[in-house]
């Protein structure tokens, strides 16, 4: 089965200080969608690093509006 998360994060740096990586990664989905991001485009081109590596496969799409 197919596992999509969709979170309002109402601030990406925020929401990493305080765990979305480790979270999102124990969580396993094959889809994550974000929204409120509150950062620049050039802000969120780094891929996400987690303690313990998981084979990810990092597409994005940024609508800016």
């Amino acid at each position: 089965m197919l596992r999509v998360i969709t979170l309002n994060l109402n601030g990406i740096r925020s929401a990493v200080r305080k765990g979305l990586l480790p979270w999102l990664a124990r969580r396993g989905a094959g889809v994550v969608c974000l929204q409120e991001l509150k950062a620049q485009a050039a802000a969120i081109h780094q891929e996400p690093r987690f303690s313990d590596p998981a084979p990810l496969t990092i597409d994005y799409r940024w609508d800016g509006s």
